[in-house]
């Protein structure tokens, strides 16, 4: 069983735009995780900032870091779906160009999938970290219960409309590659293709939120979501 856990390889998959200093945070952080990913697929959507050198100097540095660059802006969406496709891992992870793994985020999702085969996705609480003019601050959302709080078809509705602010964290998602394959992309039809793909995802596939805190999630003023 050692063996057969130790072959279970991650991907990480980002998707950039117009964020040189954020996203070479976010690939750092993603390269310092204690079960260390196989690789880091990183899709720039022709950024007109130092995104794309930026990028071309994680590469150097680190082989596991592979770029995509869009010649023409996609509009957002269709350069998630690049990073995600892209990605070679048995479990891959998720996690905006503003946000940063915490230590032994995707170690612990791992662990838990592995022990766990019926679950297909897990995700996990965050901690806000506000970085605006007015306030410089980190706030940990609290953890929703003890143990893993387990969500499918038969409770989804349930679930999203006692915790319809923050159903999941994007960034904190990691899947097994069946559930990519089966829920397929995200669907650019939606303002919130990522909350669209969550809910495609849950009809077939188990998820667990886990009782940890994944990610740090930036608050700035070029929040996607503000």
């Amino acid at each position: 069983p050692a063996d057969v856990e130790a072959d279970v390889t991650i991907s990480v998959a980002i998707a950039t735009y117009n964020r040189a200093a954020m996203v070479r945070q976010a690939v750092e952080a993603a390269l310092r995780q204690t079960r260390a990913p196989a690789g880091i697929v990183v899709a720039d959507d022709a950024s007109p900032d130092d995104t794309w050198p930026e990028l071309d100097r994680l590469c150097k540095r680190d082989a596991r870091v592979r770029v995509i660059r869009h010649p023409v802006n996609s509009g957002g969406v269709p350069n998630w779906n690049a990073a995600m496709a892209a990605t070679r891992g048995e479990l891959i992870a998720w996690c905006s160009d503003d946000d940063r793994f915490l230590p032994g985020h995707l170690e612990a999702s791992a662990d838990y999938l592995e022990a766990h085969p019926e679950v297909g996705l897990v995700h996990s609480s965050f901690v806000d970290v506000w970085e605006t003019p007015l306030r410089m601050a980190e706030e940990a959302r609290p953890l929703r219960a003890a143990g893993p709080l387990l969500v499918d078809r038969r409770n989804l509705w349930a679930y999203l409309m006692r915790y319809y602010d923050w159903p999941f964290h994007p960034s904190t998602l990691v899947m097994r590659r069946q559930v990519w394959e089966r829920t397929g992309p995200f669907d650019a039809a939606y303002a919130l293709a990522d909350t669209d793909w969550f809910v495609r995802a849950v009809e077939h596939f188990q998820i667990a939120l886990l009782p940890r805190h994944g990610v740090l999630n930036r608050r700035h003023p070029g929040n996607w979501s503000n």
